[in-house]
């Protein structure tokens, strides 16, 4: 250490309990420094501890800044100066998992449409029964989970929430009058779809498909053409189905 700084050292050390921002004016002062130089330094690297923290480093961990090795009277300045700089707990970054288009079906389509882009949503389907179209109604809720891009095709998991079947009285009145059912054998039929319906429940696959071949699914059950539920209702031996069959789990039989 210079003789010019012996003075200075020697009255951090007597002091070195008193306000930290007037030690930092008073050696500057002394050094004939000018204290604006000393604040930049000390921002650049509360700027740096700060960068690091955010890239997942260690708290004490800086990048590399051009400023001299401080003495051990000189570092307590440095270190309070740092001390402030610290991450609120609240603070995230959103995830792109954490999209969600909850039941928008359009915001969804938009989604399998731009490159599968990571959603998922939870939608509603209605219409003939696949089984007994004009007899009956079938209406589900499924959960829907983009993945992302697979070999140019979209990954996508899809969960079976819950489905219910009711006959269409009327539609089965006039069946029935016509001879060409029996209230026995409609009576049956129902109790066959409603625990296979049971069974669906919380079942889930994992489909490959094309964005333009689950768009068009998609719209086929908006519209009520649910006939990819075909071997969810009833075993099959071949599925010709271009949606269910591109299916693999619990869910579809595959």
């Amino acid at each position: 250490m210079s003789s010019a700084m012996i003075p200075i050292y020697s009255y951090m050390q007597r002091y070195k309990k008193t306000i930290l921002f007037g030690l930092l004016f008073l050696l500057a002062a002394a050094c004939n420094a000018k204290p604006v130089s000393i604040k930049t330094t000390v921002k650049e690297n509360n700027q740096s501890l700060l960068n690091e923290r955010i890239r997942g480093g260690s708290e004490n961990t800086y990048s590399e800044i051009n400023i001299v090795e401080p003495t051990p009277a000189s570092k307590a300045p440095d270190q309070a100066q740092s001390k402030p700089v610290s991450i609120p707990q609240t603070f995230s970054i959103p995830k792109t998992a954490e999209q969600t288009c909850n039941s928008d079906l359009e915001c969804l389509v938009k989604a399998v449409k731009n490159n599968c882009q990571v959603f998922s949503a939870t939608l509603n389907f209605s219409g003939d029964h696949p089984l007994a179209p004009a007899i009956a109604s079938y209406s589900t809720t499924r959960a829907y989970e983009i993945k992302g891009s697979v070999s140019g095709k979209c990954e996508i998991i899809e969960k079976y929430i819950s489905g219910k079947m009711q006959y269409i009285q009327s539609a089965l009145d006039a069946e029935i009058k016509k001879g060409d059912l029996t209230q026995e054998y409609a009576d049956q039929f129902k109790s066959i779809q409603e625990d296979a319906i049971k069974k669906a429940a919380s079942k889930s696959a994992s489909c490959i498909i094309s964005s333009l071949d689950f768009v068009q699914h998609l719209t086929d059950y908006t519209q009520g053409y649910l006939y990819s539920d075909i071997p969810i209702l009833i075993p099959v031996s071949v599925n010709n189905d271009p949606y269910s069959s591109s299916c693999k789990g619990a869910l579809y039989n595959n």
